[in-house]
């Protein structure tokens, strides 16, 4: 490897701009996979010539042997300035002031031959210009054909194809854990937010944070049980590829989906963020530039709860200049699912929403795409509910609650201040880039800019007095980047490579007022956090064993390196000035996945895999004059054993599929937070520390069974998931606050067993179709303690529903559905809050929605 630097450097460039050829398809979503055989020489095609000259300003250059006919060139620059000239005349000139990268692609067979693949500048925040200007720039650059000859796409039909390990591949010959849910599915039984999904998917729970400003997931036992900004979640959430940060984006339910996979981790070792517990990523509808001209679809509804929405989608094709727009978008209103009998207050747990999407896609040749998406939300709501449990835990001395009327009782019934809020603000701008070289390359680049600001509050002291409201104000500021280099070697050999970066500046502030008997006391934390991410991964994702036709294996290794620090502000209770720390850490991890595959027969494969996961450390909040300690990255070993059957015939009408796995996790240094009472009384402190060890054991089965019409898919599971050794602390509801003891204790959110079930039937005329779905639970421990008086119990979830389609034409279609949800209105709780001593508040469950109804209308055009 070699480096240089130098002030400016520009790249001159001529290039021919195909306007034929066939489109582009979307391989994940088409359910398809590619053939490279047939070839165009560039030069065949027909286009307008033109040339481009890039100059990048404070160039740093690596360049990289990858063999003796392939250079790599990386360069990363401050500024660049682009002119496009069509036909000898200026097209368009772009200048973006931020942070760019670029790779070069150079064959050493043909010397006169430099191609950049791949360009970014999402860095700068300034403005909407400068990021419009980033992608624009990114398009011109990105599809400068090679001298080679580029190839044309030959599809075969597969069962159904996802990307896993980087790479296209059928379902089947996947040695991942996952689930997919089409998007049909998904709008029949309502699967479009993390908190559905978990209904559906055995080991998937949906939690909410205690002051309902985010999802604590946990897969497998493997999860976090805390929304503040120091503590990186467990289970990561993409929506096109894209990650999203925080505990916040799973408040967040998606729409116009495609298709939707829950991957069980480790995860992110060859593709993406690394994730301990898993993945879950929403695909969205892309512009279809299929059809001519208007097209997509508008529909309604409403429910109880008054609840009334409206969503649809328009996309613009023009299939001749191969470029397609589409717009979309959703907006909810229901009334609160909890009634708050303080007079005047309004009910909790309503929905206020709206979403928005714009997305841009243009396909100048056979084997290169640009997609562009622009996401804004909005949540304002009234805030969430938290049902006291039992009586008061104490009566604060220096609190009064003479005047507060008594909590009522029941699920779904509070006495609150009315206080409570929710507003969540955010936007999402994300670049997705590929472009295939002859047969052998194939370059990906993905790469987003996020930022939202969250407020929330909630009663604190859970009466209808105003003496605590507790207020989070979080902002944060996200980039993403993300380059993945896809060989062929032959022989049924792949090679990946990819470089990940990832940088968030987090912001969170907790300010806890107090109106006591002795006056307004007021307590503070703000968190100002910079964390930095950056990873390399290589992989073999698919290589045939010498010399047998049965046998396939891959592996794949990864390197990341995190790196944070904390400017934290404490300002306790009685002191007139806060006490500040700035901390920092990094941590670093090498991890890897290996897996084994035997094809015992055409309907039968067999899997043997072995991976590690990782988990960043952190640091705690500064809720003590004590200065914050840091605590330790989780990591963790998995053993699986999978085995996939599947058969159908040959116009896919009648198909069977089943996935049975057993595994073994080694789970190190698992992050627990507690909400405790400072040294000092003062005020209230948020430990977070490190299991020694803990296990998890399970088995797993789903199957797909379709017929002409039905479709059935099931699920079962078991899972052992225990502490093997903690060092203990004091738990502070303990009447003698003694030291706990917690081997042994199973890990929080693990039911031993699981299961759901969903059907689809149509009726032979294809206009009426019934669905319904049931997941059962054991229930669950919501802490590491086992309280029994925090724990979910056993439950069942039912929803029933039946729809009807009307066709007029070939593309326009008429259907209206109707569902009850939740049909034997369960009372769930999906989250809990331990009272304070120092507080005197009460114990407290959050809850899933109760027995609701839906009324829709849908019409495609």
């Amino acid at each position: 490897m070699s480096e240089s630097s130098m002030i400016c450097g520009f790249v001159l460039h001529d290039i021919n701009f195909p306007n034929g050829g066939s489109q582009l398809q979307d391989q994940r979503l088409m359910g398809r996979k590619p053939s490279l055989h047939n070839t165009t020489p560039v030069g065949e095609q027909p286009g307008g010539q033109g040339a481009i000259l890039l100059i990048m300003f404070l160039r740093r250059e690596a360049v990289i042997t990858a063999d003796a006919n392939l250079k790599l060139n990386l360069v990363v620059s401050y500024g660049s300035f682009l002119a496009i000239i069509m036909q000898g005349k200026p097209f368009c000139i772009f200048f973006a002031k931020g942070y760019s990268s670029c790779i070069l692609v150079r064959s050493m067979a043909t010397s006169t031959n430099y191609t950049l693949i791949s360009s970014c500048l999402l860095a700068s925040r300034q403005t909407a210009f400068s990021r419009i200007s980033a992608a624009l720039l990114l398009y011109g650059i990105a599809f400068l054909p090679t001298s080679n000859t580029l190839a044309n796409d030959i599809y075969e039909l597969v069962p159904f194809v996802v990307n896993a390990d980087s790479r296209i591949q059928d379902k089947h010959d996947v040695s991942s854990s996952f689930s997919v849910f089409d998007g049909e599915s998904i709008d029949l039984h309502r699967l479009g937010s993390v908190e559905s999904l978990a209904f559906a998917e055995p080991s998937l729970e949906f939690g909410s944070a205690f002051n309902g400003n985010g999802s604590l997931n946990t897969m497998r036992g493997v999860g976090v049980d805390s929304a503040l900004v120091a503590v990186d979640p467990s289970v990561s959430t993409y929506s096109d590829n894209v990650y999203r940060p925080g505990a916040v984006t799973g408040l967040l339910a998606m729409f116009d989906i495609d298709h939707t996979q829950v991957i069980k981790g480790p995860d992110g070792v060859v593709d993406g963020r690394n994730a301990i517990g898993g993945s879950i990523k929403f695909f969205t509808n892309k512009p279809n530039l299929e059809r001519q001209g208007l097209s997509g679809f508008i529909g309604a509804g409403i429910g109880s709860y008054n609840h009334f929405l409206v969503k649809g989608a328009l996309n613009i094709a023009w299939p001749e200049k191969k470029a397609g727009l589409r717009f979309s978008g959703i907006r909810s209103e229901r009334d609160g699912f909890t009634a708050n009998h303080t007079p005047g207050a309004a009910d909790l747990d309503d929905d206020n929403d709206w979403m928005g999407r714009a997305q841009l896609l243009l396909t100048p040749s056979d084997d290169a795409s640009l997609r562009i998406i622009y996401d804004r939300w909005r949540q304002d709501d009234k805030g969430f509910a938290k049902v006291a449990i039992g009586e008061r835990v104490a009566d604060a001395p220096l609190l009064d609650f003479s005047q507060a009327i008594p909590q009522p009782s029941g699920s779904r019934n509070v006495a609150t201040s009315g206080n409570e809020s929710l507003d969540n603000l955010g936007e999402s701008f994300a670049i997705e880039a590929s472009k295939r070289f002859g047969d052998i390359i194939e370059a990906t680049y993905i790469g987003s800019y996020q930022d939202w600001e969250l407020k929330s509050v909630f009663d604190i002291d859970m009466t209808n007095l105003d003496l605590m409201d507790f207020t989070d104000t979080e902002k944060s500021y996200v980039q993403t980047n993300e380059l993945r280099l896809l060989r062929d070697l032959g022989d049924d050999i792949d090679f990946v490579f990819g470089l990940y970066a990832y940088d968030d500046d987090r912001r969170q502030a907790l300010i806890l007022p107090v109106e006591t008997t002795i006056g307004s006391l007021f307590s503070s934390t703000s968190v100002d956090q910079d964390a930095q991410s950056r990873a390399v991964y290589v992989g073999v994702p698919n290589a045939s064993i010498p010399g047998s036709e049965k046998w396939k294996g891959s592996i794949g290794f990864r390197y990341t390196e995190d790196d944070k620090r904390s400017r934290q502000s404490f300002l306790p209770f009685f002191a007139e000035e806060a006490i500040e720390f700035d901390l920092t850490d990094d941590w670093s991890s090498f991890d890897y996945k290996a897996s084994l595959k035997y094809k015992l027969s055409n309907n039968w494969n067999l899997f043997g895999v072995v991976s590690t996961g990782f988990r960043s450390g952190g640091f705690m909040l500064a809720q003590d004059t004590d200065t914050p300690e840091a605590f330790n990255p989780e990591e963790l070993v998995s053993v699986k054993f999978i085995a996939k059957y599947l058969t159908e015939n040959k116009d896919r009408s009648t198909a069977t599929g089943l996935e049975i796995e057993a595994y073994h996790y080694d789970y190190d240094n698992m992050q627990v937070s507690h909400v405790i009472t400072s040294s000092d009384g003062n005020s209230l402190r948020i430990v977070t520390r490190n299991a020694a060890k803990a296990s998890i054991d399970g088995l797993e089965a789903r199957g797909n069974i379709r017929r002409e019409n039905w479709a059935i898919r099931y699920t079962f599971a078991y899972m052992d998931a225990v502490f093997d050794r903690f060092d203990t602390f004091i738990y502070e509801l303990d009447p003698l606050e003694q030291v706990v003891d917690i081997s042994g204790n199973a890990l929080p959110r693990t039911p031993e067993f699981s299961a759901s079930f969903l059907i689809e039937y149509t009726l032979p005329d294809d206009k009426w179709r019934l669905f319904s779905g049931v997941s059962w639970s054991d229930g669950a421990e919501f802490n590491v303690y086992n309280d029994p008086r925090f724990r979910q119990p056993s439950h069942v979830l039912t929803h029933v529903g039946i729809e009807y389609r009307y066709e007029i034409g070939n593309f326009s279609e008429w259907s209206v559905s109707a569902g009850i949800h939740n049909l034997f209105d369960e009372e769930i709780p999906v989250g809990f809050d331990e009272g304070s001593l120092l507080l005197g508040n009460f114990n407290s469950n959050i809850y899933a929605p109760p027995r609701t109804w839906r009324l829709s209308i849908k019409k495609r055009f």
